[in-house]
């Protein structure tokens, strides 16, 4: 299948073990840097996420949390000291798809950034054990 506009889905799927259950892509990065970074989310059982921007060793970093389901909402924002965040924003589309967009500036000289989709509890706790079957389906990611 596709997601909107036609773009390709990956499945992120809990495991079953204790942990992050986490998608990441890393790439290329230019000090003090503005990125705007946009995905479609779609839940699969999950309650909620947490996109993050980050360098190598998440020391400059920007990322926000949400929820899905009822009440589907940005839950919280934040960045460290070095870093600064511009927008964050969930908005609800046909078929259950979200429009995610985090845009901010990593002060970090690191050479290297990664974006990060975490599979969250509602409670934001990041380590936890999965049951192996529920998921976030993930759409036209795009950094600028």
């Amino acid at each position: 299948g596709s997601g909107p506009g036609g773009q390709p889905i990956l499945q992120l799927i809990e495991s079953r073990e204790v942990g992050a259950h986490v998608a990441y892509l890393s790439f290329a990065a230019k000090k003090d840097r503005t990125y705007r970074l946009s995905v479609w989310l779609k839940s699969e059982g999950v309650s909620a996420f947490r996109l993050q921007l980050s360098d190598t060793y998440g020391a400059s970093l920007i990322g926000m949390n949400g929820r899905f389901g009822e009440g589907a909402q940005l839950l919280s924002q934040g960045s460290s000291k070095d870093a600064s965040i511009m927008e964050a924003s969930m908005q609800k589309h046909p078929g259950d798809w979200f429009k995610v967009v985090l845009a901010g500036r990593l002060g970090s000289s690191s050479t290297s950034t990664l974006v990060q989709i975490i599979l969250s509890r509602l409670d934001g706790s990041i380590p936890y054990k999965g049951d192996g079957r529920r998921g976030l389906l993930v759409s036209g990611l795009k950094v600028e």
